[in-house]
């Protein structure tokens, strides 16, 4: 088999390219159902290309620099994604913005989702199929996210009472979620 991208050159040998070939054609596949898992995609591009830094060339992958593995945003809206929340993300310390909106995921958010995704500034998990409710621990990520999306999902009990004065929450939307908000009146 010949591939033919200068910026792997030299870098790759056959049987990688294979194994990178066989992921990207499984992830494009016509029937969703038939599609990986993020784990497993994860998995396998972790296996054959992260050493090479080539990860920050594909699309939805912003890197600090170009020509490293330090990922900044990862932006896989549409993208036809199932499973759970992948929380082989904890990886990816450098990581500051995560889009998984309008994809297939499901289940509950981890409730150390602020162990796994420590220094977020944007989360936008919007228009998925995630249920359960939302961990309090989202209100200790270090920074404290900026934006946080869930709307369009199915959270469903109380939307935890620390989102009531967070110190840096511009934008949360969980609207079209069975989801109530704690108030304490005096």
């Amino acid at each position: 088999m010949y591939a033919k991208d200068s910026s792997l050159v030299g870098r790759l040998c056959d049987g990688e390219i294979v194994k990178f070939l066989k992921a990207a054609f499984a992830c494009v596949v016509s029937c969703p159902e038939n599609r990986p898992t993020m784990l497993e995609v994860y998995q396998l591009l972790r296996a054959i290309g992260a050493r090479y830094g080539f990860i920050c060339k594909f699309n939805g992958i912003e890197c600090w620099q170009p020509d490293e593995s330090k990922v900044l945003n990862l932006r896989l809206s549409n993208m036809g994604l199932r499973g759970q929340f992948p929380s082989s993300l904890k990886n990816y310390t450098s990581m500051t913005g995560l889009d998984l909106s309008n994809n297939g995921l499901s289940g509950s958010l981890p409730p150390n989702i602020d162990e796994i995704i420590p220094y977020f500034v944007k989360l936008d998990l919007s228009s998925n199929k995630f249920s359960g409710n939302l961990p309090a621990s989202l209100c200790k990520i270090t920074i404290n996210p900026n934006v946080l999306n869930l709307q369009h999902n199915q959270f469903s009990g109380d939307i935890p009472c620390q989102f009531r004065n967070p110190t840096r929450l511009t934008t949360f939307d969980a609207s079209n979620n069975p989801l109530w908000l704690c108030l304490n009146l005096p």
